[in-house]
């Protein structure tokens, strides 16, 4: 039987637009081909069905086969509608997609389509239904030979004899083929019942191996779990005493952490005062003698015809670089004080680090030099005016001591 078009042109236009949409992209997996097939066009289908429907009028069931083939000739009849003959093509499409999914139609170029379109109706269902693992429907069918016949091929098929000459020539005589059959069975059931017994005996050693592995791992488990239980108890004791000396250390640093901090503020306070205190010594010192050399300049202290106004100029001058030089010997001292006591501050908190540090460690110093480090720490800071300094001698040192001299 081959189907074809009749469409009129209208509808193959409208057509061949809704299959660029719809159907061009769609794909029908027919068991046994490799590749999916697809159509450009709907003529291109109706082809392919053309092919095909000869194999599949063998394999199918009556009821299925005159389902196929109404829905061929509705969308390849209808000319007048084209939004009929499309949801005619849509349902003919879907029911291909339907029946390659179940199997009930397979490729006609395949190896077993090839061998199916060889044989009668009946043998084809019976190759069709083995090959595709499909139950017989008893209820339908009284099982005929030729259906028994079909299905003993697809079995040889299966396992490779049909492409040998020398088996398909037993085709006509097939009580000799199952009783070779038969003989191949019982001798695969001796091997088996063979087998079976050895590895009863192989399942019996491995029982008794398992066994013994069983109560080995069961003794190396218990003798692993008390040792583990020691260690465990070895590993939280040593912690335990990790933790509390970490306890003790933090201890400490928290109580001196305060004081270096205070330590490190005041070190770096008196280091500022002691750089202010230079910029004015230098200042003083640059104000001295600005001063001197001013004074000399302007009193004429070469001019010597007037006594008292020449001692009186001197006076003056004495006075002047008294004042001067005690504000300067003041700047001085107050300059190296701050620095002393800058770097007195500075030299605790780097001892409470090396206090830290020393109870941090693992080694036990002696208590004696940790008390030493203490005691340093906290110590009373000098405040850095040096007592009985001798610094340079200034005029008004001299005439303080001329006046005790003449007493």
């Amino acid at each position: 039987m081959e189907f074809v078009i009749t469409l009129n042109e209208q509808v193959k236009q409208e057509l061949e637009k809704q299959w660029e949409t719809e159907f061009k992209k769609r794909e029908i997996n027919l068991p046994f081909k490799k590749t999916p097939v697809t159509f450009r066009n709907h003529q291109e289908m109706i082809a392919f069905i053309n092919e095909e429907f000869s194999l599949w009028s063998k394999i199918l069931e009556g009821q299925q086969l005159s389902n196929l083939t109404n829905k061929i000739r509705q969308s390849v009849n209808q000319s007048t509608n084209s939004h009929q003959a499309i949801n005619y093509v849509r349902e003919l499409f879907n029911l291909l997609v339907n029946l390659s999914n179940q199997k009930e139609i397979i490729y006609s170029k395949s190896p077993e389509g090839k061998f199916i379109s060889k044989l009668e109706a009946l043998e084809a269902k019976g190759f069709h239904k083995y090959i595709t693992n499909k139950p017989f429907n008893t209820r339908s069918e009284d099982l005929d030979s030729k259906l028994i016949y079909g299905t003993f091929l697809a079995i040889l098929f299966e396992k490779g004899f049909v492409k040998k000459k020398e088996i398909q020539e037993l085709l006509e005589s097939p009580e000799d083929i199952f009783h070779d059959y038969q003989m191949d069975y019982e001798n695969e059931i001796n091997a088996l019942n063979q087998k079976k017994i050895e590895l009863e005996e192989q399942i019996k050693k491995l029982q008794n191996f398992i066994t013994n592995i069983e109560e080995k791992t069961s003794k190396d488990i218990s003798n692993l779990n008390n040792e583990w239980k020691r260690e465990v108890s070895e590993l939280v004791n040593e912690k335990k005493s990790e933790i509390e000396t970490l306890e003790a250390q933090y201890s400490e640093k928290l109580k001196l952490s305060g004081p270096t901090q205070y330590w490190t503020e005041l070190s770096q306070t008196y280091k500022r005062q002691g750089i202010i205190w230079s910029v004015i010594s230098l200042l003083i010192g640059f104000g001295l003698g600005s001063i001197i050399w001013t004074l000399s300049s302007h009193l004429n202290l070469t001019d010597t015809t007037n006594v008292t106004n020449t001692l009186q100029k001197y006076l003056i001058v004495g006075v002047a670089t008294s004042i001067g030089f005690y504000l300067l010997s003041q700047g001085v001292k107050i300059t190296m004080s701050r620095f002393h006591l800058s770097t007195d501050y500075e030299e605790r908190a780097q001892l409470t680090n090396v206090y830290l540090a020393l109870i941090k460690s693992e080694e036990n110093y002696p208590t004696e030099e940790k008390q030493i480090i203490l005691q340093s720490i906290f110590s009373r800071s000098e405040s850095g005016l040096i007592k009985g300094d001798s610094g340079p001698v200034m005029p008004n040192n001299i005439l303080s001591q001329l006046l005790r001299s003449t007493k």
